[in-house]
């Protein structure tokens, strides 16, 4: 019986044991697959400082969006007077010729959405970031090149320092913390962090948490277009059809949420650097992905990421922040009435409201509408 016992016994260690094991090189495989993660977006978004829109900015912006009541219905645009496509007391709310229906990400797969992401040039800084009643538990992450110990200090919205639940990684490049429960026990509002090095040099932060708050959509470039997601899903990430290089577009999306008072007022586009372009947000009509900004046109065929931003019922800001590409615009080849590439002479001008992308050069090309096609 002593031996059935020593031998249960050592079963239950050895299981114990394997699963310790297991845990520990599944935890090493998300920490790796995180700094891995936060090393591409430096790369993607650029290494140089972020420059936040002022606050006051911000509420201007946010205070034109606030104005744009969301329709109820689709109305008949004769009825209003306005033109095919528009509706609205003024007539600029766009009308879906194509209503889809979204679908949403899962925005409390993995980490959780991005709420806040950023470059610091010195790895010296406070950062403030909103945090709303759709989240709660929320990790930060902090990563450097080199043996250079980062690591961060967070002030609740009422000035009360908050320690870790558990830290994830507290390795020479990377420094990544879990505060559990965070928001049921210190309140919705506007937390700090502040960031540190042992020595002054660039690294890259983020701050995510598990919500069901989410936004999805994408580039048209049509505000009537609702065929918004034509890429494959990427995990936490909300933007599926990236705009075209030179093109102005809108960002259409929908908020994942049953309460229409959960709305968003503005978008804030970032790159590498460059000064933020910053929208309100406006209504559409009988589509899937309701909200919209623009009109927006990158030219770097590069990484770009846009901070979305609204309230809850309670008036607690939210923010949640995805990220796209810049594509490079499609080649343009015209075909004759036998099938044949033909050798057309670039275009100096487009018709039914087509872009001219590159004019002036002999790599010009028409960027069509929707239902339309051909050289100009």
């Amino acid at each position: 019986m002593a031996s059935i016992r020593t031998l249960s016994c050592s079963v239950v260690l050895l299981c114990v044991t394997c699963s310790v094991v297991t845990d520990a090189l599944n935890d090493n495989k998300i920490l790796t697959s995180q700094s891995d993660r936060l090393k591409r977006l430096a790369e993607g978004v650029g290494k140089k400082l972020i420059v936040e829109p002022l606050e006051a900015e911000l509420k201007t912006i946010e205070n034109k969006a606030r104005r744009q009541l969301q329709p109820k219905i689709e109305q008949n645009t004769q009825d209003v007077g306005c033109p095919a496509g528009y509706t609205g007391s003024d007539c600029t709310t766009p009308v879906c010729y194509n209503s889809s229906t979204i679908n949403y990400h899962d925005g409390t797969a993995n980490y959780g959405d991005d709420i806040e992401y950023g470059v610091s040039t010195t790895c010296n800084d406070t950062i403030f970031f909103p945090l709303d009643s759709f989240v709660n538990d929320v990790y930060i992450s902090i990563t450097a090149p080199g043996i250079n110990l980062p690591t961060g200090r967070l002030v609740a919205p009422n000035g009360q320092k908050i320690s870790p639940s558990s830290v994830l990684s507290d390795s020479a490049h990377l420094w990544m913390v879990k505060f559990g429960n965070l928001v049921n026990q210190a309140g919705a509002g506007i937390y700090s962090l502040t960031i540190s090095n042992n020595r002054p040099s660039i690294c890259v932060y983020s701050v995510q948490a598990p919500t069901t708050l989410s936004c999805d959509g994408g580039f048209v470039s049509d505000p009537r277009d609702d065929n918004v997601q034509t890429e494959a899903p990427q995990s936490n990430n909300g933007i599926r059809r990236s705009p075209i290089s030179g093109v102005p577009s809108y960002l259409a999306f929908a908020v994942n949420t049953n309460n229409p008072y959960n709305q968003a007022f503005s978008v804030t586009y970032f790159f590498d650097g460059d000064i933020p372009k910053l929208f309100p947000v406006n209504a559409r009509s009988g589509c899937g992905a309701s909200n919209f900004v623009g009109p927006f046109t990158c030219s770097h065929l590069d990484y770009y990421h846009a901070k979305i931003r609204g309230a809850d019922s309670d008036g607690n800001v939210w923010q949640r922040v995805y990220y796209f590409d810049c594509q490079p615009p499609p080649p343009s080849k015209a075909v004759d009435t036998i099938g044949r590439s033909a050798n057309l002479q670039p275009p100096s001008q487009c018709h039914n409201d087509g872009v001219l992308i590159n004019a002036g050069t002999a790599d010009a090309f028409c960027f069509c509408k929707p239902l339309f096609t051909g050289n100009m």
